[in-house]
């Protein structure tokens, strides 16, 4: 996680996980979890496609 985080231009792993459930609405175990099922992973496939470009931006 702390690879991602980094990756992605954000200074600590903390930074990215609260962007993650603020934006998510859970943590980011929780929607690795979410996303494996299947019903949810659509709507956030679409939600990080949006986090990504946004982060892209900024960067």
């Amino acid at each position: 996680m702390m690879d991602i985080a980094y990756d992605s231009g954000y200074s600590n792993q903390q930074l990215m996980s609260r962007l993650i459930r603020a934006t998510f609405g859970m943590s980011p175990t929780e929607l690795r979890n979410c996303a494996s099922v299947g019903p949810c992973s659509e709507t956030i496939g679409q939600q990080v496609a949006t986090l990504l470009q946004s982060t892209l931006q900024a960067g």
